[in-house]
């Protein structure tokens, strides 16, 4: 069963730029978070293996996960942090 979307704090949408070369440190959150880059590309590490994420292309990162990022290039991008079950089907 899907829980219901009940207001604005089921979903948070965040947008963020980073210099080249810019390094977040290992994190993790308590939503999934649907990463966005506009311009740029991060590198998303996590224990399980390393993404590239060029412009105009998506990733996901599961509730709770360990990540880091680092940017190459000046990078645009956009979140939406998720509570883990709007979206059960998703790992």
């Amino acid at each position: 069963m899907t829980e219901e979307i009940t207001g604005p704090e089921d979903i948070i949408a965040l947008g963020r730029r980073y210099a080249d070369g810019s390094h977040l440190e290992e994190h993790r959150h308590e939503r999934s978070q649907l990463l966005y880059g506009l311009t740029g590309t991060a590198i998303v590490t996590t224990r399980s293996g390393l993404w590239m994420m060029p412009p105009d292309a998506a990733l996901w990162i599961p509730a709770e996960t360990p990540h880091e990022i680092t940017m190459v290039g000046e990078v645009n991008m956009r979140s939406l942090y998720l509570k883990p079950a709007l979206l059960p089907q998703m790992p």
